[in-house]
């Protein structure tokens, strides 16, 4: 970077860092105030934006960017609000659950999950590959395991038409590089369709406010069965 004597000088780590932050916090800033956002949302949206939503969508960048938004117009506005309430509960059933996952680090654990999800033919066998590509890059950006024991792997993909999603768990707990250096004992994956911004921060909010409840995590760990975690999002669903 050239500085006001002519003399180029690398910008330090951390003030390059900063400057990554405080740019996704104006276009985060920027996209909250175009959009109506339910009081629900809104909560988990704060709660998490200096984590896993804010990073989810904005991640730090290597070199400049441009993120183009597509605001509909005032006859069809942008809302997080939905009839169909992103939950967990909906998005799961216990065939898409692990009660104890194999895989002790981050990427063999997204692929055991990913595996899970094409035995289901929740995912089509010939699609794996590619999805498995957009989770890998997701993490090699930054690590989605965002403190508290819990990861949420995510990605989007033309290969599925609405949200698709596995949880696995973890006794001994899962190497995921998390944010607070914690092994992870919750894992959420999921893969939202192609260019469905709303969807992919509606879903992310919502489970990021639901895994942040220290009952929750903590009914999770004591359930028995696959059939006892599912319950436990069915009652925090019903709440």
């Amino acid at each position: 970077m050239l500085v006001g004597d002519g003399i180029s000088r690398p910008i330090h780590k951390s003030k390059r860092l900063l400057c990554d932050r405080q740019g996704r916090e104006k276009r985060l800033a920027g996209f909250r105030g175009r959009t109506q956002i339910n009081s629900k949302t809104e909560v988990g949206v704060r709660l998490w934006r200096s984590t896993a939503v804010l990073d989810a969508l904005f991640p730090p960048f290597s070199k400049p960017v441009t993120i183009q938004l597509v605001i509909p117009t005032s006859d069809a506005k942008l809302s997080l609000h939905s009839e169909h309430r992103m939950s967990l509960a909906s998005l799961l059933s216990s065939e898409q659950i692990v009660p104890e996952m194999t895989a002790t680090e981050r990427w063999p654990a997204i692929v055991e999950l990913i595996d899970l999800l094409v035995e289901r033919k929740k995912i089509d066998a010939a699609s794996r590959e590619g999805i498995l590509t957009a989770l890998k890059q997701r993490e090699e950006t930054m690590s989605t395991g965002i403190g508290f024991g819990i990861a949420i792997p995510h990605a989007s993909s033309e290969a599925v038409t609405e949200v698709v999603a596995a949880f696995g768990r973890s006794s001994q707990g899962i190497e995921f590089d998390a944010l607070d250096n914690a092994p992870v004992k919750f894992v959420v994956l999921f893969i939202v369709p192609k260019n469905q911004f709303q969807t992919h921060l509606r879903t992310l909010a919502s489970i990021a406010k639901f895994l942040n409840d220290r009952s929750v995590r903590e009914k999770l760990a004591a359930a028995g069965t696959k059939e006892e975690i599912l319950s436990v999002f069915q009652e925090g669903a019903a709440k």
